[in-house]
């Protein structure tokens, strides 16, 4: 059931196992879509990204930074966020027993969760990016993520989110028992004390029994972090340095745990609930809350977006996957950019992406001879080239002994090299959002192309191969993008490995972007004499941003290789191919045993990674 205004619906969530409690949450809608001049208003595309934010102890939905949070995720990012109240607290239903044990906290998550699944807002696919979650809500949001992890070692289904925020969380549940003591000496002779809380509306005093504090106290997140963390989930920790709750040292065993997936980040002046302690004192660029305290959660909320976007994500993924087990990913050979192995991605539990085997990579033309010799040490002996006639003519070929160049053109007469598309495709010069309309048209018009790929993988083990395109980024994108999804790689790492390209990139963007500006000036040549044409033209592109360039935005659009638009792309071969397996035997012909077959070639058990091989392509 929903109701509510624009962009905030409220929204009641059956809590798994007890389907007559409910949940109070409210959903934040990216308004891109939603306001005709969203572009003008410097609004950010619509995702399927989504936020779950969790409050803590006398929390609720609209506590601290979340509404700010919220709003900004939605108008930054173009992030879906939803905020719910945990059981016992704001507008949710009572708590099912004595107080509300962590292990509570943990099943409305998992409701949450299983809520959004199932298509419980709008029907949207969404991809579950970021949990945030403040002090108490930190250590629910842990365990849920642990508790996944264990699930999948075992080869059950689980949930992979890849972006963690801490907001203040304790990592020693020692100190809250003794906190209480200092705080409430009577507390385990009554039975628990009373707080002030959010409840229906009010504030109202909520008794907070030993029972919870139990709970709470027997977390060590230390021994939970020991063996159970996924080595791809990040974690970003924001503390207040005045928080008389949580002592420092706890922000730092969080990065003494985590190591180098951990960042620390912390905020002067701020307490724990991230506002000043310090009475009418003026900040630059903070306002004050109605008390008269720095409201330091607008700082919180710049941290987390910051986190989230595009840059610092990319970054994150890179420096994290550099190198497989021992080996770099990214492959040095001469003449060619934007080389990189397929290999070393987790399938499950005790399946990964075999190594040595799948390369993709920019144009091969002009690779040098010690880069052929590379290539050789690599063992490929093919080398697939999505381009077509036209651009081969343009830039040349790959040609060298006992490696077969096989041509494959997506299209076969039309150039998609990035300064072709301006000509044809003008919309992505407005937007990044856009490539999933040609990805789409290219994933249907280019199926005996890549049937050809997946017809070598099938008939000829063991043998490594390489494919590229122009710039080893559309037509390329979508074959790495097939190979992974039907090996059952993590949607979210499918994508990520797509984004990688913006970096691989960036040598060549000099010279494609010469390029541009040539068929740029072209296009704009042509309307010299149609005044109103070219106005035209010129506003459909920039949708009346007065500030957006073409020669600069618009070429930073067309180059992008967007780990949200490869999401949208993945849900268009779910929803309009019917899942890879469809697509492959439907559209491109496979049997379910040519698929097995394909599969086998492709996957390593964990315990006979190839070493050698990897120590050999050094």
């Amino acid at each position: 059931m929903t109701e509510g205004k624009a962009n905030e619906v409220s929204l009641w969530i059956p809590v798994v196992g007890s389907p007559e409690k409910r949940l109070a949450a409210i959903i934040t809608i990216p308004n891109h879509e939603s306001v005709d001049d969203a572009f003008l208003k410097g609004f950010s595309p619509r995702t399927r990204r989504l936020a779950i934010l969790m409050h803590g102890l006398g929390g609720h939905k609209n506590y601290t930074y979340h509404r700010i949070l919220a709003e900004k995720l939605a108008r930054d990012l173009g992030i879906f966020s939803l905020r719910f109240d945990f059981r016992g607290c704001g507008d949710s239903d009572d708590n099912d027993g004595d107080g509300r044990p962590l292990e509570q906290d943990v099943q409305d998550i998992e409701s949450v969760v299983k809520f959004i699944e199932q298509g419980g807002y709008d029907g949207i696919n969404f991809t579950l990016d970021a949990l945030v979650g403040h002090s108490r809500g930190a250590l629910a949001m842990f365990k849920w993520t642990i508790q996944h992890w264990e699930r999948f070692q075992k080869g059950e289904k689980a949930y992979n989110v890849p972006n963690l925020i801490n907001c203040g969380g304790r990592f020693f549940g020692q100190g809250l028992w003794e906190r209480c003591l200092r705080n409430h000496p009577d507390f385990q002779t009554q039975g628990g004390f009373y707080i002030d809380a959010m409840r229906y509306g009010g504030y109202q005093k909520v008794f907070v029994s030993k029972e919870e504090i139990k709970s709470l106290s027997a977390q060590d997140m230390s021994i939970q972090f020991k063996a159970h963390f996924e080595p791809l989930v990040n974690v970003l920790s924001i503390y207040g340095l005045e928080d008389s709750i949580i002592p420092m040292q706890d922000a730092a065993e969080y990065g003494n745990a985590l190591g180098s997936c951990h960042t620390l980040k912390f905020i002067t002046g701020a307490d724990h609930n991230y506002y000043g302690t310090v009475k009418g004192q003026i900040h630059p660029e903070y306002p004050t809350n109605s008390r008269g305290y720095v409201n330091y959660n607008f700082k919180v909320t710049q941290l987390i977006v910051d986190y989230l976007s595009h840059t610092e994500s990319l970054h994150r993924f890179y420096k994290s996957t550099k190198t497989l087990k021992i080996t770099p990913r990214w492959k040095k050979v001469e003449g060619i950019h934007n080389f990189r192995s397929l290999g070393g991605w987790r399938i499950d539990s005790n399946h990964y992406v075999r190594e040595g085997l799948i390369f993709r990579s920019a144009n091969t033309s002009g690779v040098t001879p010690k880069g052929v010799e590379q290539l050789r040490r690599l063992g490929i002996k093919a080398v697939f080239d999505f381009r077509s006639s036209e651009e081969i003519k343009n830039d040349g070929r790959f040609d060298a002994d006992q490696i077969e160049w096989i041509h494959v053109p997506a299209f076969k007469d039309v150039n998609l090299s990035p300064d072709a598309l301006v000509m044809r495709y003008k919309s992505l010069l407005t937007s990044w959002a856009t490539y999933k309309d040609i990805y789409s048209d290219t994933i249907y018009q280019g199926k005996a192309s890549f049937k050809k790929v997946f017809e070598f993988i099938r008939d000829n083990e063991n043998t490594p191969i390489l494919f590229h395109c122009t710039v080893g980024k559309d037509r390329t994108g979508l074959m790495a993008m097939l190979i992974l999804l039907l090996l059952g790689v993590d949607e979210t790492i499918i994508a990520r490995e797509y984004e990688l390209t913006t970096i691989g990139l960036a040598p060549l963007k000099p010279h494609i972007k010469e390029k541009y500006r040539h068929q740029l000036k072209r296009i704009i040549d042509n309307l010299d004499n149609d005044k109103q044409g070219r106005e035209i033209l010129v506003n459909q592109i920039t949708k009346g941003r007065a500030n957006f360039d073409l020669e600069n935005d618009g070429f930073e659009n067309l180059v992008s290789s967007r780990y949200e638009a490869m999401l949208d792309t993945i849900e268009v071969v779910n929803k309009e191919f019917g899942g890879i397996q469809n697509y492959m035997e439907e559209h491109l012909g496979f049997a379910p045993e040519d698929i097995k077959v394909i599969k086998r070639n492709l996957t390593s058990n964990s315990d006979s990674f190839d070493i050698a091989n990897e120590i050999s392509n050094l």
